[in-house]
């Protein structure tokens, strides 16, 4: 399962314009590798762990780390969303 985000703003990886970007569902190898990027406290409630985040972007969605960091504001919360969305069902 993966997800499809359309950008509200182009950025740009391995030198090319990208508008869409698809983030493929993380494997637990992924997990092991990136750790988990949601701290979730004792009273349920939750937070991004950010650069953790910024890294499954790169990784599921098959970018550089600097392409990552061209993204929107809203755009990086949407992806953040996406990618929070895999480890709560």
């Amino acid at each position: 399962m993966s997800q499809v985000l359309e950008l509200s703003k182009p950025i740009d990886a391995y030198g090319e314009e990208v508008t869409t970007l698809e983030l493929k569902e993380p494997t637990s190898g992924d997990i092991i590798k990136l750790g988990h990027p949601l701290n979730i406290n004792p009273d349920q409630s939750w937070s991004f762990r950010t650069n953790v985040i910024a890294g499954y972007i790169a990784k599921l969605g098959a970018i550089p780390m600097k392409s990552v960091e061209q993204l929107s504001p809203s755009d990086f919360n949407t992806a953040s969303v996406m990618v929070a969305s895999f480890f709560m069902e």
